[in-house]
């Protein structure tokens, strides 16, 4: 039977044809390069090259490599390229609360570089009978016998809700202390060397030994702001003062020596 065509639809073109052949010749080729890759893979999986021989652990002072190590729970002759380097991280840090940051590198063919962050020193926390050493945190890195390192500055509360190694210190507006280590560092920076946390407010100690009155956590970025402002006035006009009182931004004011500290510092 002879195939009839209608008017209006026409049969199918070269072009139409060839585009067909196209698609199906790029789907074959897609095909064939997954199945390559799959076999590919399957074989280096189970070559003994890409099999963990080497663990390096890097940056640790107050956690041993030991530690580390068991806690990545990675054994030798596993396959390097499926080692779950994220899990492997977020264990690491869980357990282990002063590793602050864990870095995992696969290096070919069979090395493990675990590079380390522990958490750093930055002040000392005491309430003259217990002395903690933490970090930006608030975590707890040490408890020493006392104030070991001079280039630390020191936090005084009555109130500490002790803490273990590797728990957060709390202490009196301990909320604001991210905030208050921060607005120091902008603009008191290297010149104070003691916070006093209380109930009451925040008493901040100089290295020149003179304080300041913070009061409570309120417009605590003007209050800093005016100490060296207040300091440079005060020098200029040769005020003997031992403090300034900043509780209130609406009466800042200062604390003068008396006759006898004067007398002292003059040596009579």
């Amino acid at each position: 039977m002879e195939q009839i065509n209608k008017p209006g639809i026409p049969t199918e073109t070269a072009l139409r044809r060839k585009r067909r052949n196209k698609k199906r010749f790029y789907f074959r080729m897609s095909f064939t390069f997954v199945f390559v890759l799959f076999i590919i893979g399957a074989i280096m999986m189970n070559l003994d090259a890409f099999k963990v021989k080497i663990i390096e652990v890097s940056g640790v002072k107050r956690v041993s490599a030991e530690q580390i190590y068991k806690e990545s729970e990675i054994t030798l002759d596993t396959n390097l390229l499926m080692l779950p380097v994220g899990e492997i991280r977020k264990g690491i840090i869980e357990r282990q609360p002063l590793v602050k940051d864990i870095r995992i590198h696969r290096i070919l063919p069979s090395r493990v570089k675990i590079v380390v962050t522990e958490r750093t020193p930055f002040a000392y926390v005491t309430d003259d009978k217990n002395f903690y050493l933490i970090d930006a945190e608030r975590v707890v890195i040490d408890k020493p016998k006392g104030l070991l390192n001079k280039d630390l500055f020191s936090v005084k509360s009555g109130e500490i809700r002790h803490a273990g190694i590797g728990e957060k210190l709390e202490f009196p507006y301990y909320k604001l202390f991210d905030e208050l280590c921060l607005t120091l560092e902008r603009h008191l920076k290297g010149k104070y060397k003691m916070i006093v946390l209380s109930p009451v407010g925040i008493k901040l100690f100089l290295k020149d030994d003179t304080y300041v009155i913070i009061g409570d956590g309120s417009n605590l970025e003007k209050k800093v702001m005016l100490v060296p402002i207040i300091e440079k006035e005060l020098k200029k006009r040769k005020e003997n003062y031992e403090g300034m009182n900043l509780a209130t931004l609406e009466a800042p004011s200062f604390i003068k020596k008396n006759f006898t500290d004067v007398q002292a510092a003059k040596g009579l």
